[in-house]
């Protein structure tokens, strides 16, 4: 089907059979919801199923970006029924962090000051900002 970044995607043949099937009754439900569309309705299916293998897709390939990231070779993607496996060849040799945030959060507030901190912003949401009393 492709080679995006180097790896071929396969489809197997059950990716037909399933994208039949998605039309078939994605045309039957919106044939009750949009009578309009006449036959048309089955393009819109057949349009739902290439849109789900298409988020399988971008999904694998996202498995397979990380891999080769980590230089980790990846035989090919292929598509199968309801699914599809990026089939990457070894395991990573060391452990490597699975999330590296990019922006350090400051470190969360003890409870106390937390709790004042909300009960005040929930106070100001209600009443709007705390003004100074008045002297006599």
């Amino acid at each position: 089907m492709g080679r995006p970044f180097g790896v071929p995607v396969y489809v197997a043949p059950s990716w037909f059979v399933v994208a039949a099937l998605i039309t078939w009754v994605f045309g039957g439900q919106l044939d009750r919801v949009l009578p309009e569309l006449g036959a048309a309705r089955y393009l819109v299916a057949l349009f739902f199923a290439i849109a789900f293998y298409a988020s399988v897709l971008v999904h694998e390939l996202a498995h397979t970006v990380a891999a080769l990231r980590y230089k980790l070779p990846v035989r090919r993607i292929q598509l199968q029924f309801f699914g599809g496996v990026s089939e990457i060849e070894k395991e990573s040799e060391t452990p490597r962090p699975r999330v590296r945030p990019r922006f350090r959060r400051p470190p969360p507030l003890p409870g106390p000051r937390r709790r004042l901190l909300r009960r005040d912003a929930a106070r100001r949401a209600r009443h709007g900002p705390r003004r100074p009393p008045r002297l006599p």
